[in-house]
């Protein structure tokens, strides 16, 4: 009786070590091996979206160009870029090549990115989870990824967005006058003698300007963006 149960111990033992074997065999991680590649590594960014002509971004010698030039880069566009490909984005899921791309925010309509460097790389820019993570889809394989970083910070901008737009790249210290003139015509004329003095009036003579007024008249034109290009 004794040897039975022990046999049957033996058996069940050997079952439940082949059981756990499977189940940990089954629930193995594949090793996810496709990586977007860093900012530093590419030569060029191409950014396609419906509606709008392709936007091409090259690296030059003097920084990153728009459309070949002579339109450089949108400060706030390279600081994002700069930030979200610092390093190389890994994944952290494979979804494989699932028949309902609508739920991963994917489509024919998505963002499309192209980056090349040493190699190329061509994918749709989809959902972002909790503000740090992006399922996007490999083009070449139509295979469904999780990259690890918000991708649609980096690469969702219209193609005007891309481009420098500030009009008047000056500190707002350094301008010590401001004219305003309408058809040949002097409506006002202020100037000051340093950074920190008052501002006066040249034209029309006798009025005191307010230091506020002429502060915002200052600042949004030095804030002032272009919104459109007829180039």
């Amino acid at each position: 009786m004794k040897y039975r149960v022990y046999v049957l111990s033996m058996m069940c033992g050997l079952l439940g070590c082949f059981v756990a074997f499977r189940y940990m065999s089954r629930g193995k991680v594949e090793k996810i091996t496709y990586t977007l590649p860093a900012l530093t590594s590419l030569k060029s960014i191409r950014v396609q979206r419906t509606g709008q002509a392709d936007t091409d971004l090259e690296r030059g010698p003097q920084g990153w160009l728009v459309n070949g030039g002579p339109s450089v880069l949108d400060t706030t566009a390279l600081a994002r870029l700069t930030k979200t490909l610092s390093k190389p984005v890994s994944m952290d899921l494979k979804v494989g090549q699932p028949l309902d791309l609508s739920k991963f925010g994917l489509g024919p309509h998505s963002i499309t990115i192209t980056l090349s460097g040493t190699e190329k790389f061509h994918f749709r820019v989809g959902k972002v989870v909790n503000d740090q993570l992006t399922f996007i889809q490999d083009m070449g394989t139509n295979s469904v990824y999780r990259a690890r970083a918000n991708l649609r910070r980096a690469f969702d901008r219209s193609a005007v967005e891309w481009r420098q737009r500030q009009l008047f790249d000056v500190p707002f210290k350094s301008v010590k006058s401001l004219l305003a003139k309408t058809q040949g015509s002097v409506l006002w004329q202020v100037e000051r003698s340093g950074d920190s003095a008052p501002w006066k009036f040249l034209h029309p003579k006798g009025m005191m300007p307010g230091e506020d007024e002429v502060g915002a008249v200052l600042n949004t034109l030095l804030t002032a963006k272009a919104i459109k290009f007829d180039d």
